[in-house]
């Protein structure tokens, strides 16, 4: 399993989206797989990649003024936040349910590095998987 990295033993109250491997094949013992990215073999342009980022969170979700334009930057930010002494996160808030924030959250998973998503996660759980898997952690219904 070059070239992923393993994590064993979470919390039952873990529930984390069990990828499907490039095999087919899933862990069978219970552990989850966050793949490790192999960067593009030539220059990228960042304009362009921001653009193209911006018009897929558009297609799929609706979003305010602004918004796919900054979820673009953070997508960008989760491949390189390791390069920085302090980083962000994003909170996704709504007037009312089934606004679609687990649809974003969806559409993130695919887009960002390392994706890890989970719900209702504790905190000694949240704390263990940043520290065993460094993933962009997406957290589905955080104020449950």
């Amino acid at each position: 399993m070059a070239g992923k990295t393993r994590v064993m033993n979470m919390d039952a109250d873990l529930k984390i989206e069990n990828r499907e491997l490039a095999d087919g094949g899933k862990p069978v013992d219970g552990s989850f797989v966050v793949a490790d990215v192999e960067p593009w073999g030539e220059a990228v342009d960042g304009d362009l990649l921001l653009q193209e980022l911006a018009r897929t969170l558009r297609r799929f979700v609706v979003l305010p003024k602004w918004g796919p334009e900054a979820l673009a930057l953070w997508v960008v930010h989760t491949y390189a936040y390791d390069v920085r002494g302090v980083s962000t996160y994003v909170g996704v808030e709504s007037p009312e349910k089934r606004c679609g924030k687990t649809t974003l959250l969806s559409v993130l998973s695919e887009l960002v590095s390392r994706p890890v998503v989970a719900a209702n996660i504790s905190s000694p759980a949240f704390f263990r998987v940043i520290e065993e898997a460094r993933p962009t952690l997406l957290i589905d219904e955080a104020d449950t």
